[in-house]
């Protein structure tokens, strides 16, 4: 399962990216966040442990998080429900601001059940949680931007 979702943010590009690595204060802007706890931070990395309020169930798992300042953030999921999972946030210059792409790459270890899996993953949660958080981290920058 891949999937790709976008957004453009009337804000420059070093703001967007000051405010997408700061993982642990995403529940500022994503409602459905209810928790994020740094287990280790590296100069460009950390292991972080988050807690989300998914489809009326809490969920949580464990990332690695690799940082490549203004360019991207590259989550792994190492444990949880989707473990295995290859995050991407890559962020470019636009005339209008900056563009936020999320991708999500996730293959299931289970033969049988696991193309059904993928897709209900991807037609339940991902591509609603992906839209969701693009949809809000754009309110809150541009709510920034205008007061």
């Amino acid at each position: 399962m891949y999937s790709e979702d976008s957004i453009v943010i009337r804000a420059e590009l070093p703001r967007v990216f000051a405010v997408a690595e700061q993982i642990e204060k995403y529940g500022d802007f994503i409602p459905s966040y209810k928790g994020v706890k740094i287990l280790e931070r590296g100069e460009n990395s950390m292991t972080l442990e988050r807690t989300a309020r998914i489809m009326g169930k809490e969920w949580r798992w464990v990332s690695k998080a690799q940082i490549k300042k203004n360019e991207a953030i590259l989550f792994d999921q190492v444990s949880g429900v989707l473990k295995g999972m290859h995050t991407e946030w890559r962020l470019q210059a636009v005339p209008e601001g900056t563009k936020v792409v999320i991708s999500h790459d996730f293959s299931s270890n289970l033969p049988l059940l696991g193309c059904l899996l993928e897709k209900l993953v991807y037609n339940l949660a991902i591509k609603d949680i992906a839209n969701t958080v693009l949809v809000n981290m754009k309110q809150h920058l541009e709510a920034k931007t205008n007061a």
